[in-house]
């Protein structure tokens, strides 16, 4: 079963490593072919087996207000290959081996994160000052599964940069109710943690595919920053 694996890195926030190790990550955690993608305005120090996609390409000029909106344009089918792909954020750290889970999911619906950690009832009460619990860090998707995504948003794009900040903010606003998810012990995020019974920071929970780090909302530590097991799972990936 092949996988197009894709990551963004645009601006100096973010040196190479984190692309190159993401990309020895998925090589080494994946069991069958992987084409990595790193849509980017710069290539210097990238591996030289990672498949470039220029950065201007990639964006979405109606809606230049909207973080990580860029994201949208890997649903448009006449943009990239219509396969198995996903997305990752390139601060996104794998733990374990991702082939058993997506040789059993297969691919057969598109998947978003829910963020099991947060609070349902607080991040309903306070959607309006930016609470949300729908995260873009890791998308999974097959051929044309969110193409209806990317022509609401080209289709409304003059409402939907003027109410939302974010991607993220912009998929739990309109369409919450009707996205797909990975299921928990999944994903879970360095900084808050799994579920919102189990919210310690800064741990390994070993029983996880990967390991987010989510820090756009400037809180909690950077991969580069971290000590342990963390940096030194994420060093390993240099090798």
């Amino acid at each position: 079963m092949k996988l197009n694996a894709y990551c963004f890195k645009w601006g100096e926030k973010y040196d190479p490593a984190y692309v190159n190790r993401l990309f020895n990550s998925v090589i080494k955690n994946y069991d069958y072919d992987v084409v990595f993608h790193c849509i980017t305005d710069n290539r210097n120090g990238l591996n030289k087996d990672i498949e470039i996609i220029d950065y201007e390409s990639s964006k979405i000029h109606e809606l230049s207000n909207i973080f990580t909106i860029e994201k949208l344009r890997l649903f448009d089918p006449e943009f990239i290959k219509t396969e198995n792909n996903i997305i990752f954020d390139i601060d996104a750290l794998i733990i374990n081996n991702m082939t058993p889970y997506l040789k059993e999911y297969a691919f057969s619906e598109p998947r978003f994160i829910k963020n099991f950690w947060a609070d349902e009832i607080s991040v309903n009460a306070y959607f309006h000052k930016g609470s949300c619990d729908i995260n873009s860090s890791y998308v999974t998707w097959k051929n044309d599964q969110f193409e209806y995504l990317y022509k609401f948003y080209k289709d409304n794009h003059k409402k939907i940069n003027f109410l939302f900040k974010s991607f993220d903010k912009s998929l739990f606003g309109i369409f919450r109710d009707k996205l797909n998810y990975h299921p928990e012990k999944t994903v879970y995020a360095y900084n808050f943690g799994a579920t919102k019974g189990d919210i310690k920071p800064e741990i390994l929970r070993d029983e996880y595919i990967i390991c987010i780090f989510n820090t756009s909302h400037g809180v909690g530590k950077e991969l580069h920053e971290c000590d342990g097991w963390a940096k030194d799972m994420w060093e390993k990936y240099d090798e």
